[in-house]
């Protein structure tokens, strides 16, 4: 019912209902659940700036998927909740899911020319559209450098947070299954905050770091001898 209501708009006093009806569990993993299932990243994109959305929710789904929510009417559904609104223009035209074994890493190229070097144990899944880029890091932890296309933004979300990237390089990671680290090395990453009041959009800044942790977020500055350390595992160390 509530995922009709995101679809046509939610009307004037449903955004506090539908906080309130999210505040169960079990709530919460069943329209995550019937997200994946029926709708686009743009959506889920949406429901993790509420509730964080446990990784297992986000394997890929087999078969076809049914057209995505129209821009206009997720737009106002947005708008209504208060929440960036990260969506996909149009159908994806690129749908890929990149993964690691334990003992594993890995190198690729994704469709806009963006590089990703994969640690072991991680996974990615990757949504492209013409007018946007859409990346869920579902675990471990994976370094981008992301490919310089203005009209192409770039959105990465992990564990319930979004991300907006321009042409940088940057480190993300699972540290613990509910803690979080990014850290930039060139360029610039924004930090869309949770949905509420006093939160602020971070802007973070070459060798700088957040970490997002359960109960708060807190950043520092890294040296270049930093970074070299937690990156070491790019040389198998």
């Amino acid at each position: 019912m509530w995922l009709a209501r995101l679809k046509r708009g939610l009307r004037q006093g449903e955004g506090p209902e539908f906080l309130q009806w999210l505040k169960r569990r079990s709530h919460r993993i069943a329209i995550a659940k019937a997200a994946v299932e029926w709708h686009g990243p743009e959506v889920l994109a949406v429901l993790a700036e509420i509730f964080p959305i446990p990784p297992a929710i986000l394997e890929p789904r087999r078969g076809p998927r049914p057209a995505l929510l129209t821009v206009a009417a997720f737009a106002g559904a947005c708008i209504t909740l208060g929440a960036p609104i990260f969506i996909l223009l149009e159908t994806a035209i690129h749908r890929e899911v990149y993964t690691t074994a334990p003992q594993a890493t890995r190198q690729l190229t994704l469709e806009d020319g963006t590089r990703v070097e994969l640690n072991r144990g991680t996974q990615i899944n990757v949504d492209y559209a013409t007018g946007a880029r859409s990346v869920v890091v579902a675990r471990g932890e994976a370094l981008f450098k992301v490919a310089r296309q203005p009209n192409r933004p770039f959105y990465l979300h992990a564990a319930g947070r979004n991300f907006e990237v321009g042409a940088a390089i940057f480190d993300i990671r699972f540290a613990a299954a509910d803690i979080l680290s990014l850290t930039v090395l060139e360029g610039t990453v924004t930090v869309y905050p949770p949905p509420r009041p006093g939160n602020k959009t971070i802007l973070l800044q070459p060798l700088q770091m957040l970490v997002i942790g359960p109960d708060k977020d807190f950043g520092q500055t890294l040296s270049q001898q930093d970074v070299r350390s937690q990156l070491s595992w790019q040389s198998g160390t």
